[in-house]
């Protein structure tokens, strides 16, 4: 059992500490942690043990990748206690996750959700697929039910009056939503769809399933069933989460032209990035060079990393047509030569 002082000890904010700072140490607020260390870390594990913390106020941005999303970032001393919970709780509700919930968990990812899809789709006999996920999902997370399913495990009244004081420090109505930006949100995420999670295992015995955050898909060889699954689970999010399937993004086909989920189209030996992830990708590129970032020399390694990541994001894919006109392109932009590239 988890106690107090389990989470709020000296070694976990000194851990806590470094955690958030990796790769941010050119960042304000860093520096001036760095500047003030010893007083910061006192301060902040005092007003823990005194039960005297108080959550600041967020700094709110704006995030276009694949959809607008509001952003909420934390101060740097309210992300420090954000990581303590999160070292401490995350592996005791981890241990009732379903093994095919693959966001935000250690040794998960879309890499290995896509290759689960994949194993699933070897088996002949499965001629259909449901893709579907939830409407505002972090928007309608409602704050008395996220509370019951963390009471579930944690019964020490400190632990919990902190992890109070961090959900009710955000809102989008009154007592619903958490923030995107928080690393609790992530951990509070998977704690409550973990519900919808045993309901479609357990209750409704689905084998062929798999959640990344908000969006899941289901396989079968009988569209009808997976009809009737849809209805039933969207009745269980209403009744017993708050919740709603997002008709928009709900899809109902058969797999012979692939599985779409996690913004590729996949089969059983291949996976092609959807157009509007192309789409994300060349805009992110374009950007990058319009603002002056961009600039390929030797003196601009973060750059040259950035486009490296994306190079080796589509040939991960194996999508050449694709790699070749964006390296080629970015070649002619910058000046830069195609074998310096391909190093």
């Amino acid at each position: 059992m988890i106690d107090f002082n389990d989470v709020i000890n000296f070694n976990n904010v000194i851990l806590s500490f470094k955690q958030c700072l990796k790769g941010k140490y050119k960042k304000r607020n860093a520096l001036l942690m760095f500047k003030y260390l010893e007083n910061e870390i006192w301060d902040l594990y005092n007003d823990l043990r005194n039960k005297k913390y108080k959550h600041c106020e967020y700094n709110f941005f704006t995030n276009y990748d694949s959809k607008k999303r509001k952003i909420a970032s934390a101060h740097l001393r309210d992300k420090i206690v954000h990581r303590m919970l999160y070292n401490t709780l995350n592996d005791e509700f981890d241990k009732n996750f379903i093994f095919d919930s693959y966001a935000c968990r250690i040794n998960k990812g879309t890499s290995r959700a896509i290759k689960r899809c994949q194993k699933f789709l070897r088996n002949k006999n499965l001629v259909y697929f449901l893709k579907s996920d939830i409407r505002k999902y972090f928007d309608n997370i409602d704050h008395k039910i996220l509370k019951q399913f963390l009471l579930e495990k944690i019964k020490d009244n400190d632990i919990m009056n902190l992890l109070n004081i961090i959900i009710d420090s955000y809102y989008i109505v009154e007592n619903k939503g958490v923030p995107i930006g928080n690393l609790t949100s992530q951990m509070f995420a998977n704690i409550y769809l973990n519900k919808v999670d045993q309901f479609i295992k357990h209750k409704l015995k689905v084998r062929y399933y798999i959640r990344y955050m908000d969006d899941f898909i289901i396989l079968s060889d009988d569209k009808d069933y997976l009809k009737k699954l849809l209805e039933e689970i969207r009745e269980f999010l209403q009744n017993n989460l708050q919740l709603e399937i997002s008709n928009k993004h709900t899809i109902l086909a058969k797999i012979d032209n692939g599985v779409i989920f996690l913004g590729k189209r996949i089969f059983w030996n291949k996976v092609f990035i959807l157009d509007k992830t192309k789409k994300i990708l060349r805009n992110r590129i374009y950007w990058l060079k319009r603002w002056g970032i961009l600039e390929i020399n030797s003196e601009n390694d973060s750059c040259i990393n950035v486009l490296y990541s994306y190079f080796n994001y589509i040939k991960y894919y194996n999508y050449r047509k694709f790699n070749f006109f964006t390296r080629t392109k970015i070649a002619k932009y910058f000046n830069c030569k195609l074998k310096k590239m391909r190093k």
